[in-house]
């Protein structure tokens, strides 16, 4: 079993300053997200495929507009392949995605079976985070009744304000390094 602690406080300094840019960047959803975090939220969940969107990357004059309803999708294979669903099948698309102020997410996409253009038959999915707040909440419960495993970078400062992140930092069994590609 790997030791995920953090006891010195040089290294917790040089996570903390991780923590600092990752805020910069992606911003706090307790202190209400701007609409450039937004976007580098989402840029963050699509990795590359941000480049197939209108108004995202180096093609951003080009590319296609995310849709609130797929029935407004003309061509599937133009959109952004489903982050989660591509390294096992890449036969799932992103039609919609939105961070709102606080870091909740609302992403929704469709299957491409054959299927996609039969009203009746096509299978979407849809799925929903909390709030960077919330999130922080659930942690600290789990941490509490001792299941915790990995805390998201959008929570660590939330964290550090309530005083908890040394605490976190300290556990052997807990990663407070998951500043990965498309993890929200």
């Amino acid at each position: 079993m790997a030791d995920y602690s953090i006891k010195t406080n040089e290294l917790k300094a040089l996570r903390r300053a991780k923590i600092d840019q990752f805020v910069q960047m992606y911003g706090r959803g307790d202190k209400k997200l701007t609409e450039p975090h937004k976007k580098e939220r989402i840029g963050k969940i699509l990795g590359p495929e941000i480049e197939k969107l209108k108004g995202f990357g180096q093609n951003k004059d080009k590319g296609v507009l995310l849709v609130k309803n797929f029935k407004d999708c003309e061509d599937f294979a133009k959109y952004p392949n489903d982050p989660y669903e591509v390294k096992k099948t890449g036969k799932s698309k992103v039609f919609y995605v939105e961070i709102r102020d606080d870091g909740t997410l609302i992403m929704e996409g469709i299957h491409l079976n054959g299927k996609e253009n039969d009203d009746k038959e096509r299978s979407t999915w849809g799925v929903m985070s909390i709030s960077d707040k919330h999130a922080a909440r659930s942690e600290k419960k789990q941490f509490e009744e001792g299941i915790l495993k990995t805390i998201s970078d959008r929570t660590m400062a939330i964290h550090d304000n309530n005083r908890d992140l040394d605490n976190l930092f300290e556990s052997p069994n807990i990663d407070t390094n998951e500043d990965k590609e498309t993890q929200y």
